[in-house]
């Protein structure tokens, strides 16, 4: 049975020759195990190289990490684009984020886009996320 220390080892050589999906699981090993491994930096690093590549779990993640770490305006519309466009990849827990995002109101002018993003998901099979979208028609 492999250890994390060798699936680190084979991520990182992954992650060097350009594998997305290696940059990405290698990110997340990260953040699951920020106070052993390495920092923040390096797995925000990994994840946008991931991004730059389309992978949409990455996208998600990376959205997740900037949430988690700031709360300016800037971070926040990152975070969100982010999840907008792992969303239209079809990525589920993404369309589930940006549903809490607008069932929490974030404080951002995103008009055209959440109607787009509720066009989108009232055409999907995603009943977690239809359900949370009609919490906002409640309020």
């Amino acid at each position: 049975m492999m250890n994390l220390d060798e699936a680190i080892k084979l991520l990182e050589r992954a992650s060097e020759l350009g594998n997305a999906y290696a940059q990405c699981f290698l990110a997340r090993i990260y953040m699951d195990n920020a106070d052993i491994l390495e920092g923040e930096q390096k797995t925000e690093d990994l994840l946008e190289k991931s991004v730059t590549a389309g992978f949409d779990l990455a996208m998600e993640y990376l959205a997740d990490s900037i949430m988690k770490r700031s709360h300016t305006e800037e971070d926040s519309l990152r975070a969100y684009e982010l999840y907008c466009k792992s969303a239209k990849l079809n990525n589920t827990h993404a369309k589930q984020k940006l549903a809490d995002l607008y069932v929490g109101k974030i404080s951002h002018d995103f008009d055209r886009n959440e109607h787009e993003y509720i066009r989108r998901i009232s055409k999907s099979d995603d009943i977690q996320s239809k359900l949370k979208l009609s919490d906002i028609y409640m309020r």
